[in-house]
């Protein structure tokens, strides 16, 4: 039984300055788009009800996707995944920084735990990729802030921050059509034990 309603959040939209690489090959706004296509796919062959905070390519606003995820109507636990990718600077050159981190609100709640799930399953998936952690410990390598997508009581909010579009190597696993499968696989494989936790 799927204890879970997954909402998907893709990242901004192709009229948003930047969130790009370099050299503008990579656009974040239509990569996270693929992603949440196939997420949607996976989660909804296991039985999930799958639902978007935006269904355009273009931006409607952070206060308009909140208040679209938490108007979402239901007794199931809500887990919205809000799906990006990093950046060291400001998008005009390359960089050094690279790897996957995911943010949840400040303190503890059951998004930590499916962060933990989420870092385990990568690290199985993609022992190659760098993992940036806040700590070491369980249930606290995820970062914790203010993040607007992530700061509600009504879901349990995770911002995942999938490679650095500013950096060379990471560019290249972002333009891997495989790596992208591979990556929705994983997320699903962590949402799939998180359910059977709750």
């Amino acid at each position: 039984m799927k204890k879970l309603i997954i909402i998907l959040d893709p990242a901004h939209g192709s009229d948003v300055a930047g969130k790009r690489s370099p050299d503008g090959l990579h656009r974040e706004y239509k990569w996270s788009r693929e992603i949440c296509a196939d997420l949607k796919i996976l989660f909804e062959a296991l039985g999930y009800e799958v639902h978007y905070t935006n269904h355009l390519d273009t931006e409607i606003g952070l206060s308009e996707r909140r208040k679209r995820a938490e108007a979402i109507k239901t007794d199931k636990t809500k887990v919205l995944l809000s799906v990006h990718n990093n950046a060291a600077g400001d998008g005009s050159k390359w960089l050094n920084a690279r790897g996957f981190e995911i943010w949840t609100r400040k303190g503890f709640d059951k998004a930590d735990i499916l962060a933990e799930l989420i870092f385990q399953a990568a690290k199985e998936w993609f022992p190659e990729i760098k993992h940036r952690y806040a700590s070491d410990s369980d249930c606290n390598r995820d970062k914790e802030g203010n993040l607007y997508m992530t700061n509600s009581n009504k879901y349990l909010g995770l911002l995942l921050e999938w490679g650095f579009q500013d950096n060379k190597q990471d560019f290249e696993i972002l333009q891997n059509k495989k790596y992208n499968k591979a990556l929705a696989d994983c997320i699903v494989d962590a949402v799939e034990a998180f359910n059977q936790t709750l």
